[in-house]
């Protein structure tokens, strides 16, 4: 090969990555305005509207960035779509997963993440209990709490909430007996 063709080939070379870092900067900017749409539609009730878009966003996060707390709150979007709409059959292996790979890289020192894998347990543990798989949704239940009660305090809205369905689970499987 002469050092015309090398030169060539390694500017053919340069180009081709500039154009799919720029390629790939462009998709995760459009799932960015793919998620922002979804949590409006959401806001707004207009879940049919939603579906798809989270689905996209999800996608697109997943190609581009793998294993990532973005990938993440896509995921935990489109589920939450799912629930919204009853189809907790659909919402289950999206948390699922979610759920698994949160646990894997969760920085124990980090709040934002706590409460990431916090928010993900619950929504796992609404889904189990929708389903009335009320033994598999108490830990997701009493784990969320406890993680929200160590990162917001115990007196905080969100706790208190998540006391709430806490209570509905002892409720269901006939342990009145527990005082938090």
């Amino acid at each position: 090969m002469t050092l015309k063709k090398w030169l060539i080939a390694c500017c053919f070379g340069l180009m081709v990555s500039v154009v799919q870092a720029v390629t790939q900067e462009e998709q995760l900017e459009l799932a960015e305005t793919y998620n922002a749409q979804v949590i409006q539609y959401f806001r707004q009730g207009q879940l049919e509207q939603a579906l798809p878009l989270a689905k996209k966003a999800f996608i697109i996060r997943a190609e581009i960035l793998g294993k990532h707390p973005y990938t993440l709150e896509s995921l935990n979007n489109w589920a939450l779509i799912y629930q919204a709409l009853g189809h907790f059959e659909k919402a289950l292996p999206l948390l699922e997963k979610g759920y698994s790979v949160m646990k894997e890289f969760v920085d124990k020192k980090h709040q934002k993440s706590l409460m990431m894998l916090g928010n993900l347990a619950v929504n796992l543990a609404v889904t189990y209990r929708e389903l009335e798989r009320f033994d598999e949704a108490l830990p997701l239940f009493e784990e969320g709490y406890f993680l929200k009660k160590e990162v917001l305090g115990e007196k905080h809205p969100k706790t208190l909430k998540n006391i709430q369905g806490l209570a509905g689970i002892y409720r269901e499987l006939g342990r009145l007996d527990v005082i938090f």
